[in-house]
């Protein structure tokens, strides 16, 4: 990936997953050492999601929140890894990512919200 050249803005580490933002690409590499990459999508949909989440429409903030927070929870929980990452990797939806979706989701909403009322 070119833009992995471009310049490393942070790095994250949850239990054995690593998660590192770049300018323009999150790539999160989970234990096993397969990488996850992520990329802001400029859709209606997601400047959408991104006003939705508190992110004022900043599609690359939502995008460099995200994936972060999926390893966060994950480690915060006790699990080795994603159980939503693994399935972005194998294309295998289960009812199990579904859920871990919905609640980081709910998580980027509510850490905007707390970053409005200067919590954060």
């Amino acid at each position: 990936m070119g833009r992995l050249n471009a310049g490393l803005l942070g790095t994250y580490r949850y239990g054995a997953t690593l998660v590192e933002v770049f300018d323009g690409i999150v790539r999160t590499t989970l234990p096993d050492g397969t990488p996850v990459h992520a990329v802001p999508n400029h859709t209606p949909e997601d400047v959408a999601r991104a006003q939705a989440l508190g992110y004022e429409g900043d599609v690359w903030a939502m995008t460099r929140d995200h994936d972060h927070f999926h390893a966060m929870l994950a480690n915060t929980l006790g699990l080795r890894e994603s159980p939503a990452l693994r399935a972005a990797v194998t294309g295998q939806q289960t009812e199990l990512a579904g859920a871990e979706e919905e609640v980081v989701l709910a998580l980027q909403k509510f850490v905007n919200l707390c970053r409005r009322e200067g919590k954060l």
